[in-house]
């Protein structure tokens, strides 16, 4: 299930921090907009975060798991 959720939540912020970062890479400096896509950027910067340690948490579970299947 984990690696359901974090697959259907990754590619949509993929797409959208990919969006953002061409319409600010575009807009001129000074333009009130461009803070408005900083945010947003660093809101997707946020959540491949927490998706990064949702991948990271699960690989150490599983490999805690492995471990004590092969002490038994």
């Amino acid at each position: 299930m984990m690696d359901e959720v974090t697959h259907e939540v990754r590619n949509p912020i993929t797409s959208i921090g990919g969006f953002v970062r061409r319409i600010h890479e575009r807009l001129p400096d000074g333009d009130p907009n461009k803070k408005d896509t900083e945010l947003i950027l660093e809101d997707v910067m946020r959540l491949e975060n927490m998706i990064n340690q949702l991948v990271n948490l699960k690989t150490m579970i599983l490999s805690r798991i492995e471990a004590v299947k092969k002490k038994r």
